[in-house]
């Protein structure tokens, strides 16, 4: 489990609330494999914390480091990969997201469309 940065400390704390158990409900920072680079090098992705029984990335963008240069398209193109490769959904949450009180319902909305998701696709 590594160190959570100030925007995933209070996802963590939320999701702790609502129920879910830290390294059996969710991962912290659960490397994937993404692609294969142009030398043939295999490329990995960290999800800040994913929920596997869901397929559920909750990644927690600074407001920093996602507004530089390119990394909205790197991060498009990121949560596609795992879409398609994997089918997991990935929730991006905004500094802004995470500092106002609801937090709490932002994360049980997402995680209950997510299992009405699953449940409705195994049905299908």
């Amino acid at each position: 489990m590594g160190f959570y940065t100030k925007t995933e400390i209070p996802i963590r704390e939320e999701l702790l609330k609502l129920g879910l158990d830290e390294e059996e409900s969710f991962h912290h920072q659960h490397r994937i494999f993404g692609y294969y680079g142009c030398r043939g090098q295999s490329v990995y992705y960290w999800m800040d914390i994913f929920i596997p029984a869901l397929l559920l990335d909750i990644e927690a963008d600074g407001e920093i480091w996602h507004t530089f240069f390119d990394m909205k398209e790197r991060d498009r193109r990121r949560d596609s990969i795992l879409h398609r490769r994997y089918g997991i959904k990935v929730i991006r949450l905004n500094s802004y997201h995470i500092r106002k009180k609801r937090l709490g319902g932002i994360l049980h909305r997402a995680i209950e469309a997510r299992r009405r998701q699953i449940r409705s696709s195994r049905f299908s």
